[in-house]
């Protein structure tokens, strides 16, 4: 009996690499952590005792203002409370994609504190023309280049993103290619923008670049279209067909699926490229859920920590920002919203 538990505990760390609490994480070598044979698990919490700054861009920061600010909280928790039908939603398609409801509500909550506002009054009505009218008044192209993003995709430089595996992949690439390629460069005569890969191509009528529930970009959808589609059996996302896209996000329903979904590569790109377990702090993952660039950050800190661990340093953990503070901080109200 002793030697199949032995045996069993050898195959688990063969398959899944040991799972290190933040106390043990000095024991962790240069090579196990290269050779992604360790996982390093995050405690729930916040680490430090007052939040960092506010994001200046963001919506809050832009009102100075302390009682708007609480007045939102209070708002989106009573929404929660009196919406009980939204909280089962969330949590049977938590449950769908394997991630614990509190990140799907902690990025709903995060999204209305700091980042919604009146501007949304105006997005819905201007987006009910593009889903009513269809695909002939919207399309997914670059103005300020004068290209349609499925010519974008067709350029030299994005060959090498059709090889990637997966909507998360490619699109993470094809982001990546025109951030170091294109962004705010000449190439052929032709000048590309100084504006992101999201906004060059997915900001029609120039209303913002995110909708619905979970404050969802048509790109992030993009991203979690496979994982939506194989586990949530959703219908896969076409560029050539933008109105549907918006309808997915615009549809709470479908709206929880992508916030789940995206929740879940996030989770599992730390664990496989960085080699941390983050699903025990809702903070960490509502903090990637509302940067994004989640593969570019998870490979980052893995780079980080590989020179540190051959300097002999120790391991630098993910930390929060403002957003995942605020979610770690009101967990037990989170919490108690889905009792």
């Amino acid at each position: 009996m002793a030697l199949k538990s032995c045996l069993i505990r050898v195959l688990m760390l063969a398959l899944f690499g040991l799972v290190l609490t933040p106390g043990m994480a000095g024991a962790v070598s240069y090579a196990s952590y290269k050779a992604h044979r360790v996982v390093l698990r995050v405690k729930p919490g916040n680490t430090q005792l007052t939040s960092p700054a506010i994001d200046p861009n963001s919506n809050t920061a832009k009102r100075k203002k302390r009682t708007q600010y609480n007045n939102k909280i209070k708002a989106i928790f009573n929404f929660f409370r009196r919406e009980r039908k939204l909280v089962g939603k969330v949590k049977t398609i938590a449950k769908m994609y394997k991630v614990a409801p509190i990140h799907v509500l902690g990025a709903i909550a995060g999204e209305h504190a700091f980042n919604v506002n009146v501007f949304d009054d105006v997005q819905k009505y201007a987006m009910k023309s593009v889903l009513f009218g269809g695909n002939r008044f919207v399309s997914f192209s670059c103005r300020k280049c004068g290209m349609k993003l499925s010519e974008f995709l067709e350029l030299e430089p994005l060959k090498t993103c059709k090889r990637k595996k997966g909507s998360q992949r490619f699109w993470s690439c094809a982001e990546n290619v025109w951030i170091r390629t294109y962004y705010d460069k000449k190439i052929d005569k032709k000048k590309y923008p100084r504006l992101r890969f999201n906004e060059a191509f997915f900001n029609p009528y120039s209303l913002g670049q995110t909708y619905g529930l979970g404050q969802l970009s048509p790109l992030t959808a993009l991203k979690a279209t496979d994982t939506v589609h194989k586990l949530g059996g959703l219908e896969k996302l076409d560029i050539n067909k933008p109105a549907q896209v918006y309808r997915h996000i615009l549809d709470t329903d479908k709206n929880l699926h992508y916030i789940a979904a995206t929740i879940k590569l996030a989770i599992d790109s730390y664990r496989r490229i960085a080699n941390f377990d983050i699903s025990r702090n809702p903070g960490l993952v509502a903090t990637l859920y509302n940067l994004g660039h989640v593969r570019n950050k998870a490979f980052g800190l893995y780079k980080t920590n590989l020179k540190r661990l051959k300097a002999r340093k120790k391991l630098l953990y993910p930390k929060v920002n403002y957003y995942g503070w605020f979610v770690n901080a009101r967990q037990k109200d989170l919490e108690k919203l889905l009792e």
